[in-house]
């Protein structure tokens, strides 16, 4: 016979029901432990009803049962009974599992929707920060509207078109008088060139023209200003082929004296014989009428090698000053010439030729220059002398070229109208300019100069020479540009680029909202919005500063020399804000948030 041993320690190691509820949870988690406590419970019960009091008995009492025959068992007046008892407690444990799976569903459920609160609340919190910042900036809209009507209405007008001009006269004009000297409010006919009309020029055919006049023609026709009517062109350009001024009077648009025409002089031809209102453009004069006639600059040639021409730096050469030239057959001044001789002095780095042209049969009605490379190479100053009367002569324009693409720094000696382009190039900024009484001083006045300042004349030199000597076009271009900033016409809007599209609906473009909490760290306090800038100098670019490079071929929306406002300028003055009025209006905004 099997017999059951040590139950007693079965039973002790589920003392209901403290000692079982502490060593359960410690075990197990807390619904397994729930069960198996149900469970222990259940069992407990039916061996009290099976097994029969003396094993209660023994149990409440403490008894220790060592041995437990089957005999006991068999005892049992109902087995079917026992194991339905068996039964029902197992469909107790499947339905409070069900129960619990339930229960546990509800409560993920429960935890969702409280997430799903808490994404609604900070969505709102949002919102509600968004809407306040927006009543703040009405605020602040409001306000700056009574300072507005306080102030009085803004004295922005519309601007209307301008008045057509008076013509200068329907009728051909005679020529002006011997020794007339022409000006452009006195020979040019404003009412061809309105600021609105955007400079149309027509250009004249030529007829079997030279290399030279081939080259300017054919760059002056691609101007984006040329008109093909001549009757409503504000300039009209000729190429001159001869010398005859009855050959000019025969242009259909000449109207009797030339006025509003350019005679571009291309080939160095002798002048134009006869008395008329035309503007010469030329290297050399004979008679040039200053602001009226335009002083061509010289081009050697129209392809340069970049990578050959002389570096910046170092500041200091070989020499400081040279000169190469021959002084006029007639020329009185011997004072002067004998002052340039004796600055030559190879001590102080001073080089001087006053007669580079003994021997060679070249007639100098003027000052002439012997064009040196390699001493303009090794100088850092040389001298270019000019005439003192109204004639201009080639050789200055020829030694200007020279030293500009040197990198050498010109010194001119007498006036500076013979300058090319005088009044459109800002010469200042490359050239020093020095009456010839001071040919004594100038060496301790080139010594003086530091080298900072020798490097900034090189590189204005150099970006003068790159932007209007380096070429035709460009000459042309600067020709053209510098008769339009006298007559006060802004040049042409810069065409529009057409750039790639990036975004497109596969490759959006991504934005950022910045966060309404954020606002005020990140830009500051709230303003009143205003429209964005718009450009204003759409006819008077013409009056900005002389000082500002003269590159503007084009008209651009903004540029790094616009003149800025100052930020007190929007307050007209024209009535003094009332401070009781703010403060009561700020009062009355701060009332709203209460």
């Amino acid at each position: 016979m099997t017999r059951w041993t040590h139950f007693n320690s079965f039973i002790g190691d589920f003392h209901f029901p403290f000692q079982t509820r502490r060593r359960c949870l410690e075990i197990m988690p807390r619904v397994n432990c729930i069960l198996a406590i149900i469970g222990l419970t259940s069992g407990l019960f039916m061996l009290s009803a099976f097994l029969g009091p003396q094993l209660l008995a023994s149990i409440s009492e403490g008894y220790t049962l060592t041995e437990v025959s089957l005999d006991s068992f068999n005892k049992i007046a109902n087995k079917d009974e026992f194991f339905s008892h068996i039964e029902d407690m197992q469909r107790l444990k499947r339905s409070i599992m069900v129960e619990l799976a339930n229960l546990e569903q509800k409560r993920n459920a429960l935890k969702s929707s409280v997430e799903t609160m808490e994404d609604r609340k900070s969505d709102a919190t949002a919102s509600l920060a968004d809407m306040e910042a927006n009543i703040r900036q009405i605020k602040v809209d409001i306000m700056e509207m009574f300072i507005q009507q306080r102030e009085g209405p803004p004295q922005t007008m519309p601007v209307a078109l301008p008045n057509k001009l008076t013509v200068f006269a329907q009728a051909p004009l005679d020529p002006p008088n011997v020794g007339y000297t022409c000006t452009l409010p006195t020979c040019f006919d404003y009412s061809r060139c309105s600021v609105i009309s955007q400079f149309p020029i027509y250009i004249y055919p030529v007829k079997d023209p030279t290399p030279k006049v081939k080259l300017w023609y054919d760059t002056l026709i691609a101007s984006p200003h040329v008109t093909q009517d001549g009757g409503q062109a504000c300039v009209h350009v000729v190429l001159q082929q001869q010398t005859d001024l009855l050959t000019f009077s025969r242009l259909p648009f000449w109207a009797g004296d030339g006025r509003n025409h350019i005679i571009l002089n291309i080939d160095n031809l002798p002048e134009v014989r006869g008395q008329y209102r035309a503007i010469k453009a030329q290297i050399s004069f004979k008679f040039v009428q200053p602001d009226f006639d335009i002083v061509l600059p010289h081009i050697e040639e129209d392809i340069i090698n970049w990578s050959n021409l002389p570096l910046l730096v170092p500041s200091k050469r070989q020499f400081l000053l040279s000169f190469r030239g021959q002084a006029p057959a007639n020329l009185a001044d011997h004072q002067f010439i004998s002052a340039l001789e004796a600055m030559h002095s190879p001590q102080t780095a001073v080089t001087i030729n006053t007669k580079c042209l003994d021997g060679k049969n070249i007639a100098c009605p003027l000052w002439c220059h012997c064009e040196d490379e390699n001493v303009l190479i090794n100088s850092v100053f040389t001298i270019i002398i000019t005439s003192s009367n109204n004639s201009i002569s080639q050789y200055p324009a020829k030694m200007l070229y020279s030293a500009l693409k040197s990198g050498t720094i010109p010194i001119i000696l007498g006036s500076d109208r013979d300058l090319p382009l005088r009044g459109y190039i800002t010469w200042e900024d490359a050239v020093i300019a020095l009456p010839r009484p001071r040919i004594t001083e100038l060496v301790y006045i080139l010594r003086n100069i530091p080298e900072s300042d020798i490097i900034e004349f090189r590189k204005q030199g150099r970006r003068i020479f790159t932007e209007f000597l380096s070429s035709t076009t460009r000459m042309a271009e600067t020709m053209l540009s510098s008769l339009r900033l006298r007559l006060g016409i802004a040049p042409l809007p810069i065409p529009s680029p057409t750039s790639t599209l990036i975004y497109n609906e596969d490759n959006p473009m991504k934005t950022f909202v910045a966060k309404a909490e954020l606002l005020d760290e990140t830009l500051g306090p709230l303003e009143a919005s205003f429209p964005s800038p718009s450009y204003q100098r759409n006819f008077t670019s013409w009056l900005k500063s002389s000082r500002v490079p003269h590159a503007d071929r084009f008209l651009f929306p903004h540029s790094p020399w616009d003149r800025l406002l100052p930020t007190d300028a929007k307050f007209h003055g024209r009535v003094m804000i009332n401070t009781t009025f703010c403060i009561s209006v700020i009062n009355i905004l701060l009332a709203t948030d209460m």
